[in-house]
């Protein structure tokens, strides 16, 4: 899937600066995304999604995921106060799978504790575990027409390798 972060309808900082790129650098970004599932709604849908779609392997390897938010929402959430750090983070509380059903997963029966990572098994012992090590394992993208619509997508991740690589582009015949 490719697309395009509408920086223009956004209340946040873009993708590119997130990651140290100059507001008026060109780039792209490649995730290894194992699907793109629909979302409507706010983000109890987007952390309910997370939750279930959440793969092994990311968990395993410590995978990075994507959330693309409709620019309405982002709007909606930004006069509300929430900056898109804010956004990540509550992401990353809530979205998070029971220790219990982990424990139920092929995965999980075929390999040992210490065969997993210590942050997913330190949090497994709080009865839930978050989809990413950290918040900054979601990248938070604003994509979509100007339309009044909560219609986002969430992209998981295999894991491994666990990549989100991002390199500045120069158009030729451009400066």
């Amino acid at each position: 899937m490719c697309l395009a972060e509408n920086a223009a309808l956004s209340p946040w900082e873009p993708l590119q600066v997130e990651l140290g790129f100059d507001s008026a650098a060109s780039t792209v970004t490649l995730m290894r995304a194992e699907s793109v599932v629909n979302i409507t709604g706010g983000l109890e849908e987007i952390a309910s999604v997370m939750s279930s779609a959440v793969s092994q392997f990311s968990l395993m390897h410590g995978g990075k995921v994507a959330v693309v938010l409709a620019p309405y929402v982002a709007r909606r959430l930004a006069g509300d106060g929430w900056s898109k750090r804010d956004v990540k983070h509550w992401l990353y509380q809530n979205g998070r799978v029971a220790t219990a059903q982990w424990e139920e997963w092929w995965g999980r029966k075929a390999l040992s504790s210490h065969q997993w990572p210590q942050w997913v098994t330190s949090a497994a012992g709080q009865g839930v575990i978050p989809v990413v090590e950290s918040p900054e394992d979601i990248a938070l993208v604003i994509a979509g027409g100007d339309l009044h619509i909560a219609q986002h997508a969430y992209l998981p991740t295999w894991g491994f390798p666990p990549c989100r690589i991002t390199r500045s582009i120069h158009w030729p015949g451009l400066n």
